[in-house]
């Protein structure tokens, strides 16, 4: 499975959250790009909700590169996970030695996934919970894409020692073993992708000689090892060449896109094959990559592409009047925000995270799963976005999380949890008072943040004596905390003063030196 110089850019560290779902704010798109026709947005809702599951691989140097993605037949992949979206409460299997899941096909009692290992590209299938045996490609060979039907998976193999390295390509198929497929691949094409569906196997490739523009298919159909080889319509110019040829199986047809590298610069192009004849699809020339492609059964079109100039990913929705707009994702904070950092000792000012969006399946125009990343800080979360016709927001069931550090030893920083943001609080006016005058706790922060996917209040301090005192001192007053042994990003900080319990900053002794205690006015 080739990935881009952007994917890989756009797929940075990734640390598991130690919340429940994130609260976001939202609906709100970005604007449309450039050269993009100003129509407004039409309203709509994705709700988010995070993955079902979490993977902590964080390599010394902070460079890990997870993928999240929607495969075929609606299955969910993160890290090392797999799920289905029609049954998101628990992980339909775990592949041990996967650093990336690439691609996941089947139905959920029996299904293949494709993913990188630290030893080389596997297939493995896993049939009723239970994961089978990893099969790889030996030598010089490589597996470069897989492709899933109810028969099997079907593995394209490459080899590194070929004048180009999808040249002199084979099929493997993998069921409860691995043997060649038997499928008379034509040789003088470089081949990048496979699909498959019941009695159709479908690879896209390309020209490999200089000059020879050509972007071809071949289609093996009813079992035939003998395949249908259909060059794809469009007015390519000789000196056009193609890269990141990708093949995306719906219910309504395949699609392949590709990119055109031309003198004059890139340009993207989409074809159709509806079962019987391939059709171009017009989209916007200031597409760059496109990632994922998919149609609804109703026609609707949806669009994840890479924008390299903003080194980000986009949704885009062709409607029903044939024009491109950008799918409204829904932005997490509109503000930079402060993120307890283990290392300074104190809370950063962090910027705004985004969604970083890489695959998208369309059930209808109405209801559309997006696979997304969190970009925030060193911390990239993998999140599930769910676009439904009556807005709810969907939050997981409690999940099995690495369990935190007993309280005693907590070393680093404390939070007592005092719960949910009480209406009209008027800044916590009962919790300043209770804790004015004690400049025994001094160096606490009173803030917000996001637990079990519910916007929540806390006292934060970096001292068990100390906040053992801010507990007791509200507990004095009839508010109960609970203590954990965690550093919350908070996405606000209520600042007071200790002596007076004032809103706003303490203020510094105008001579620090002259040993005199310092009131406030």
């Amino acid at each position: 499975m080739r990935r881009t110089k952007l994917a890989v850019t756009l797929l940075g560290s990734f640390m598991m959250s130690a919340c429940g779902p994130t609260a976001f704010k939202g609906p709100q798109g970005p604007e449309p790009g450039t050269g993009t026709p100003k129509q407004s947005v039409a309203a709509g809702t994705v709700n988010p909700v995070e993955m079902p599951f979490g993977v902590h691989t964080r390599s010394r140097n902070g460079i890990t590169r997870l993928h999240a993605q929607l495969g075929d037949g609606d299955f969910v992949s993160s890290g090392v996970m797999v799920a289905a979206t029609s049954d998101l409460n628990k992980p339909l299997a775990k592949i041990e030695d996967a650093k990336e899941i690439f691609v996941v096909g089947g139905v959920p009692d029996d299904f293949y996934t494709f993913s990188a290992t630290l030893i080389g590209n596997s297939v493995r299938r896993v049939k009723g919970g239970v994961v089978g045996p990893s099969f790889r490609a030996t030598g010089a060979e490589s597996y470069t894409a897989v492709g899933v039907s109810e028969d099997g998976a079907y593995v394209l193999v490459g080899n590194k020692n070929a004048p180009q390295p999808y040249a002199k390509a084979r099929v493997d198929f993998v069921a409860d073993g691995m043997k060649p497929s038997g499928l008379s691949i034509a040789p003088q094409y470089c081949w990048d992708a496979i699909k498959a569906r019941k009695g159709e196997v479908l690879l896209a490739g390309r020209a490999c000689r200089e000059g020879d523009g050509r972007l071809v298919i071949e289609r093996f159909a009813g079992g035939s090892k003998v395949g249908t080889l259909d060059k794809l319509p469009g007015d390519f110019p000789r000196e056009v060449r193609f890269k990141d040829v990708h093949l995306h199986a719906q219910r309504t047809g395949i699609f392949v896109t590709a990119t055109m590298v031309l003198p004059a610069g890139e340009k993207p192009y989409a074809a159709k094959w509806n079962g019987k004849a391939w059709s171009v699809v017009p989209v916007p020339d200031q597409f760059n990559e496109i990632l994922s492609f998919s149609e609804a059964v109703d026609g609707s079109l949806f669009v994840v592409e890479t924008q390299v100039a903003a080194r980000t990913a986009q949704v885009w929705r062709h409607d029903t009047t044939g024009a491109w707009r950008p799918v409204p994702l829904p932005k997490l904070r509109d503000e930079e925000h402060l993120v307890y950092s283990k290392v300074v000792g104190k809370y950063m000012l962090q910027k705004p995270p985004q969604f970083v969006p890489l695959s998208v399946s369309a059930r209808s125009a109405d209801e559309v799963w997006v696979a997304a990343s969190i970009e925030d800080g060193d911390d990239l979360i993998h999140s599930l976005l769910h676009k439904t016709q009556v807005p709810t927001f969907v939050e997981w069931p409690d999940i099995p999380r690495p369990a935190t550090p007993p309280i005693g030893e907590c070393k680093v920083t404390y939070f007592l949890a005092l719960g949910a943001i009480p209406p009209n609080h008027g800044s916590y006016q009962d919790v300043r008072r209770l804790i004015a005058g004690h400049h025994e706790v001094e160096g606490m922060s009173l803030l917000e943040t996001v637990q079990g996917g519910h916007r929540v209040y806390g006292v934060h301090h970096t001292s068990r004596e100390s906040i053992t005192r801010v507990q007791e001192l509200l507990g004095k007053g009839g508010i109960k905390g609970e203590l954990r042994c965690e550093a919350p990003a908070a996405t606000r900080v209520v600042n007071f003063k200790i002596t007076t319990g004032e809103l706003g900053v303490e203020e510094a002794p105008e001579n620090p030196n002259n040993g005199q205690e310092h009131t406030d006015d």
